[in-house]
């Protein structure tokens, strides 16, 4: 391995925690952390891509409107949470409107 890639490995630390980057990310994040269940489980009891949730976790994809109900159904979402996460989805995807 050449010297520059090694520093440049060295230089990245795999326990800096990246926050995420969209509002759809953070709801995500805090309704997982909120019910303890890790994006394994939630990816798992949806049926869904856990490289997908851990995407849309972070910021890297937005979720479609679609994979929310799915995500809302598997984690029991009440409507109120339901909601809200629709709308930190809507705002991720650029829409200005108020959703309430």
């Amino acid at each position: 391995m050449s010297r520059k890639a090694t520093q440049s490995r060295a230089s990245r630390s795999p326990t800096t925690s990246r926050s995420s980057s969209t509002e759809a990310g953070e709801a995500i994040t805090a309704l997982l952390s909120a019910r303890g269940v890790s994006q394994y489980a939630a990816a798992k009891t949806s049926n869904t891509s856990q490289s997908y949730l851990n995407q849309v976790a972070n910021g890297a994809r937005l979720p479609s409107a679609g994979w929310l109900e799915t995500i809302s159904s598997a984690l029991n979402l009440s409507d109120e949470e339901r909601a809200a996460l629709h709308r930190a989805a809507a705002r991720s995807h650029g829409f200005k409107i108020d959703l309430t």
